[in-house]
């Protein structure tokens, strides 16, 4: 990206500033060096708990529902690994898709959990300035202001503040989701980034190459897999449009999932990564960068793609949990019907309410979800949980109707999906920002935790 030689005053980043003229930013890794934010909760057994594994158990052999791909049993766990970017010392390097800053926080010890609450909500109160009220995308001006004349991203709070509240303009994502989706450090010049591009490159095709070349095709079950769903993936969309399976769009989609699968094993591929890979190339329009970027992605999502269900199971507990607070009457009301499992939600959580909206309000989530500042939640609830009241805010947009018309589990699944594509983005969004502003500003809760269960 182009150097803007602004951050000489304000960003012009949207007008999520804090009044005293400091950045959220800094004062984040402030309250990082000191402060601490508990990890997850120790679980009791839970018949609720048990309830939606035994559902999603049931799921697993609907196609909508399936769990990853099989894997060879000689293949051993590997986790995740961060791409790796060249520091400004040829001796040294440091991780590309390293967590946010206050990720370190989990863990820590440090003060009172009251004390850090209120630490947390000063740094963070631009990102929920005006949430109630529809705001402008981060512009060209915005952005270039908050470069510098190195191409270093000197207000990274502003943008993030600026992107949360408004989005990205269409025609700058391109340039900016590299950093949203930590491919590039907010500090690097445009120089270094020529440089990070280059290793992220190289890296990218070995691995590609790797198995491409491989004798007697160790991976022909993952690849088949892969392309039966990318064959499938949004080819109503221009850049994917045509009836030629061979279409360059969908090799880039292919190469990229395989790969991803190849390198880590233990997920491999399971029905629905295509649907979050697809925006990040459609977005990107480069191979590397979107699968550098699926990969950032999958540091979150991979516990809901695994063949256990643990991640998915734990994340619709917490969401009835939250629903129990928000609206009991609806939350009683799916007791009363049986539907109380929330089965019917699994789709919008696991591929972040892709297939429940446009494709151009999907990009809107998509890029909203990376800067969400999750250390609110105190680590309560998972990696990035704006999620869950973005589901909340759609349960309450159909409560009236599920309650008042008294639906049957069967008649809310059939309201569920005639609903998907016809969500109202920007009130779902300024609903989902106002209940998460709510939850983080709530000293003691009403009702506890759920407990769930250890070996789960």
């Amino acid at each position: 990206s182009g150097s803007g030689g602004g951050c000489g005053g304000d960003s012009g980043a949207g007008d999520g500033s804090n009044e005293d003229g400091e950045g959220a930013w800094e004062n984040w890794l402030e309250v990082a060096d000191g402060s601490n934010i508990p990890s997850e909760p120790e679980y009791r057994s839970t018949s609720a708990f048990a309830r939606i594994k035994a559902e999603l158990d049931n799921l697993r052999g609907m196609r909508l529902f399936q769990g990853p791909g099989r894997r060879n049993s000689s293949h051993q766990q590997r986790d995740l690994e961060p791409p790796s970017s060249p520091s400004s010392s040829p001796s040294s390097s440091s991780s590309l898709s390293s967590a946010a800053p206050g990720a370190q926080l989990l863990g820590a010890t440090g003060p009172s959990a009251r004390r850090r609450a209120a630490q947390l909500l000063s740094s963070f109160a631009g990102f929920f300035k005006d949430a109630g009220r529809d705001t402008a995308p981060l512009t060209r001006d915005g952005w270039l202001a908050a470069l510098d004349s190195d191409g270093r991203v000197c207000s990274p709070e502003r943008v993030t503040q600026a992107v949360f509240r408004g989005g990205v303009s269409p025609e700058l994502r391109r340039e900016v989701w590299p950093f949203l989706f930590r491919i590039y450090p907010w500090d690097s010049t445009a120089a270094e980034r020529v440089a990070i591009r280059a290793k992220l490159t190289t890296r990218y095709t070995a691995m590609r190459d790797a198995w491409k070349t491989a004798p007697d095709d160790p991976h022909r079950q993952l690849r088949s897999v892969v392309r039966k769903d990318v064959t499938r993936t949004d080819r109503l969309h221009p850049y994917f449009r045509g009836h030629d399976e061979a279409h360059p769009h969908l090799e880039l989609l292919d190469n990229a999932l395989v790969t991803f699968g190849v390198q880590n094993p233990v997920i491999a591929y399971a029905q629905g990564m295509s649907d979050l890979l697809s925006p990040l190339l459609v977005t990107l329009d480069d191979e590397v960068h979107a699968y550098w970027a699926f990969h950032h992605v999958m540091e979150t999502q991979q516990v809901f793609f695994h063949h256990d269900q643990k991640g998915m199971g734990l994340q619709i507990l917490l969401l009835s949990h939250l629903l129990q607070q928000t609206d009991p009457r609806l939350h009683n009301h799916l007791l009363k019907v049986g539907a109380d499992s929330l089965i019917f939600v699994y789709r919008w959580l696991l591929v972040n309410f892709k297939r429940e909206v446009s494709f151009d309000d999907n990009l809107l989530v998509t890029e909203m979800l990376q800067v969400v500042p999750v250390e609110l939640t105190r680590g309560e609830l998972g990696n990035n949980p704006f999620v869950l009241f973005m589901a909340l805010a759609a349960l309450a947009s159909l409560s009236h109707r599920i309650v008042d018309w008294d639906l049957e589990h069967e008649e809310i699944i059939l309201l569920i999906n005639e609903k998907a594509g016809k969500f109202d983005v920007p009130r779902l969004l300024r609903d989902a920002k106002e209940m998460f502003w709510r939850y983080t500003r709530e000293e003691e809760e009403t009702v506890p935790l759920p407990a769930l269960p250890t070996d789960f």
